[in-house]
């Protein structure tokens, strides 16, 4: 059982059901990179479910830093927590804290929620790759970023790849494109979600890297 927040956040104990669900078809033991961490919940639940042999969290908003570090402590998990933005714009970035701070993203930066915007450095995917890892990301629009900037470094070291898209921030063509650019690069789809009709959730795995029954594949994009 995770220990769930009891601060007044807009999430419930149902939170990011899907990535959980995906998380049980994934092999244990291998190196993870989650980008975006949230409020700890998924970080939590993943690293007791699959014991990675490291498993690093990048995490833009330092109000969440100390929330995610706690979770950790209190639910017995090993993982890194880093504080930084995955972008490919600049060594650093203007980011923009929602008040709903899993909501915070450098796209979003004409919405009425936004409160304020800090400065924050920057890391790309190649930074943190040294082997070959299940990468999870949730990062309210940069997904799209990092899927143009580091392709090659997705289609060389990522065997398992679990993305949310986010289509008010980034539009529906946009997200085609970057599925059409993960397939082209030997990505397929083994599960989908859809959260409403503009946050669905893809489960890909990297054909060149890893084995899978084509009856388990489902290349409905």
């Amino acid at each position: 059982m995770i220990n769930l927040p009891n601060e007044n956040y807009d999430v419930s104990v149902d939170h990011e059901s899907d990535i959980k669900e995906f998380a049980e078809s994934l092999p244990r033991g291998l190196p993870i990179i989650e980008l975006g961490g949230g409020l700890g919940i998924v970080s939590c639940y993943i690293n007791n479910l699959l014991k990675p042999i490291s498993h690093k969290i990048v995490e833009a908003n330092p109000a969440l830093i100390t929330q995610i570090m706690k979770r950790r402590d209190e639910n017995k998990c090993s993982f890194e927590v880093l504080n930084y933005a995955l972008s490919y714009t600049a060594p650093k970035i203007m980011f923009n804290i929602d008040m709903s701070p899993v909501a915070s993203s450098e796209k979003r930066s004409g919405s009425q929620t936004i409160t304020k915007r800090i400065e924050i450095p920057t890391i790309r995917l190649r930074d943190l790759v040294n082997e070959k890892v299940i990468v999870f990301c949730d990062i309210e629009g940069n997904e799209i970023d990092l899927i143009d900037s580091d392709i090659k470094v997705l289609k060389k070291k990522v065997t398992y790849f679990i993305v949310e898209f986010h289509e008010r921030i980034s539009g529906r063509w946009q997200i085609k494109k970057s599925l059409l650019k993960l397939w082209l690069n030997g990505f397929r789809v083994l599960e989908k979600y859809n959260k409403g009709k503009t946050c669905p959730s893809y489960l890909l795995f990297n054909k060149t890297l890893v084995k899978v029954s084509r009856r388990t594949e489902n290349n409905n994009l």
